[in-house]
């Protein structure tokens, strides 16, 4: 960026580096003050360096998707994808960092997501890929029922989507109800396809790993997390 100030795609870069930041400052199981306030750092550096990127390059298609994924700012949720949409309506990056925030976990409703995920069917005939939205809603009640422990419910709702869509984020919230349900098996046989399709090998890994910590064999699971952080 010192090299060109000028650059949109230089000042893109450095908001999606601070991005990232902000996302490790997150953590995986919650996180401290220190790294709240962190996170919140590395947000608002995002969000200026890719505000910049947009008032060079307007019509960026990733600019804009990052800034949905960052949040906040002058503009609501709703404003700054509307103006998205309007440069790209079938885009599926956009569309997905929209929709995916429309549910209960990050402050939406339901209901939100499957109007979100109705405006993408126009678009099919553009982009094959957002037919994966139809399957999104059930995908967000599976998991709003897991997170409160309803892991029947969580798993009925996960088939439903399946259904609609075999999509890799509905097994890995499989594995997760699952684990947590202790039905290690069933839970075994999701990562065996996740893992065939090469999804995230970390996380499959460290779920394994979990899965053999809960069984109590101790040395299989540590290989595993050693496997995770290779």
């Amino acid at each position: 960026v010192r090299a060109m100030p000028k650059s949109a795609s230089a000042l893109a870069a450095r908001g999606r580096h601070w991005q990232q930041i902000g996302e490790h400052y997150r953590g995986e199981w919650g996180q401290s003050d220190e790294q709240f306030r962190l996170r919140g750092i590395a947000k608002e550096e995002a969000r200026r360096n890719l505000e910049q990127a947009l008032s060079l390059d307007p019509v960026s298609t990733i600019t804009h998707t990052w800034l949905i994924e960052v949040g906040g700012g002058s503009q609501t949720l709703e404003e700054r994808a509307a103006e998205a949409l309007r440069i790209a309506p079938h885009s599926y990056a956009i569309r997905w960092a929209y929709i995916a925030r429309q549910g209960p976990k990050w402050g939406g409703t339901v209901e939100a997501t499957r109007i979100a995920a109705e405006d993408a069917r126009q678009y099919e005939d553009k982009d094959e890929r957002l037919k994966a939205f139809r399957a999104f809603v059930d995908y967000v009640v599976a998991d709003a029922h897991s997170m409160r422990g309803e892991y029947g419910e969580a798993l009925r709702h996960a088939d439903a989507a399946l259904l609609k869509g075999d999509l890799n984020y509905v097994r890995r919230l499989r594995v997760l109800a699952l684990i947590d349900d202790r039905r290690f098996r069933e839970a075994e046989k999701e990562l065996d396809v996740l893992e065939a399709r090469q999804f995230w090998p970390a996380w499959v890994f460290s779920q394994r790993g979990e899965i053999k910590a809960e069984q109590r064999d101790f040395a299989s699971a540590l290989a595993f997390y050693q496997r995770s952080l290779d």
